[in-house]
């Protein structure tokens, strides 16, 4: 059987900051990745 648990993070308003800023950063290197990837593929 699985569990899953949750947590809260009590941020304050500058980790508020950068938590967000890393995240940014995180989808576009994803997303500069997976075009990559779909460049190679496509015909």
């Amino acid at each position: 059987m699985l569990y899953g648990l949750k947590t809260q993070l009590k941020l304050n308003n500058k980790q508020r900051t950068l938590l967000a800023k890393h995240a940014g950063v995180a989808r576009h290197a994803w997303n500069w990745g997976l075009n990559l990837n779909l460049a190679d593929t496509r015909p």
